[in-house]
Formats: C-alpha cells, sequence, structure tokens
C-alpha cells in the first residue's frame, strides 16, 4: 500500500517530496463595441475561466485534491442619448461559477474514509466520502494529521440595471433601478 513513504533511518525519520503540478487553465475574454449612430452606443464583454487540476495521491503525506473551477461572465450596456441633456443606460450581466473539489488521499487506489476508522455512516448516494481532519499523536515527537474533504460550489447571478440622467442648466435629476438575483449552492 502506499500510505506512507518508506524510510531508512534508524529512527523512522521521513520526508516527503512533492509532484509536479499538473493542471489545464483556460481563460477566453471577448468584447463587442457597436455603435449603430451618434445616439446610441452599445458593448458587450465576456469572460470565461476554466480551471482543471486532477487529483494526486502518492502517499498520505503527497496528496493533493482536484480542484475544477468553470467560471463565465457575460454583460452588456446600452446607451442612448436621447438628447442634448437626455442620457438613458440600461446594463444587463450573468455571472456562473461552477466549483467542485474531491480528496487526493487514497490507498490501493479508494477514497480515505472515516469509515475505515470509527464506526459512522459516511458514504453516500451522491457525495464521495472524505477526511476533513483526522489526526495521530503519542510518543516522543509531533504528531501526524491528514485531511481533505470534498467540496462543490454553484452559483449563479444575473442582474439588471436601468439609469436616466437629465441635466438642466446646474441641476441634475437621476433616476435609476437595480435588480439582481442570486442562486446559491455550496457543501
Amino acid at each position: 500500500t502506499n500510505l506512507l513513504p518508506h524510510s531508512t533511518d534508524r529512527l523512522g525519520h521521513l520526508v516527503a517530496s512533492g509532484w509536479p503540478g499538473i493542471n489545464d487553465y483556460n481563460e477566453e475574454t471577448g468584447r463587442v463595441d457597436y455603435n449603430p449612430n451618434d445616439h446610441n452606443r452599445i458593448s458587450f464583454r465576456e469572460f470565461l475561466n476554466f480551471y482543471n487540476q486532477p487529483p494526486v495521491s502518492l502517499t498520505l503525506l503527497s496528496a493533493a485534491p482536484s480542484w475544477t473551477v468553470d467560471w463565465q461572465n457575460y454583460g452588456g450596456t446600452w446607451t442612448w442619448t436621447i438628447g442634448p441633456h437626455v442620457v438613458n443606460t440600461v446594463t444587463g450581466a450573468y455571472t456562473r461559477l461552477y466549483n467542485h473539489s474531491n480528496s487526493g488521499l487514497k490507498v490501493n487506489g479508494k477514497d480515505v474514509c472515516f469509515s475505515q476508522f470509527v464506526n459512522i455512516q459516511d458514504v453516500t448516494g451522491t457525495l464521495p466520502c472524505s477526511i476533513e481532519d483526522l489526526e495521530w499523536s503519542g510518543g516522543p515527537g509531533p504528531g501526524f494529521g491528514i485531511g481533505q474533504n470534498y467540496n462543490f460550489l454553484n452559483r449563479w447571478t444575473w442582474g439588471v440595471s436601468d439609469s436616466l440622467s437629465i441635466s438642466k442648466g446646474k441641476h441634475l435629476l437621476a433616476l435609476g433601478i437595480d435588480t439582481m438575483r442570486q442562486y446559491w449552492n455550496e457543501t
């Protein structure tokens, strides 16, 4: 098994080395500006980020969780110059984040779970098992601890705003409305 690295030190000291990082990162940005006439300006922005790091499981001392992130952001603005003293701006945006991480702690290819050490139910039909924190101590010297968990975050947000600005002489009247809705689910 690959629980711990083997030591040839007569006192049993262990040295755990790192591993080469393996990840895939893709970032995209899009921008469109359109001016159909002197009174209308339309713009659109898009930002996309996709990150994927697979788990690493060499030993309990050399392990890293996976991390997968998909983030998307879209926004658009329309500015309408109604007259020399009246401007209306409408803006809309949508953002989505889907992020999940699995434990890299594995023994013989299987996830390390609390149920392997104590009598509990930690395996469900929808979520993989993991260990938040497990500590050992005793004897001379410091103890030993491991911990990596499963988590996910799924969130989206959209919003729309409209503002109207009217100027007359030294006076400015600004009216507007903002609305936003958000969904958030995490473990």
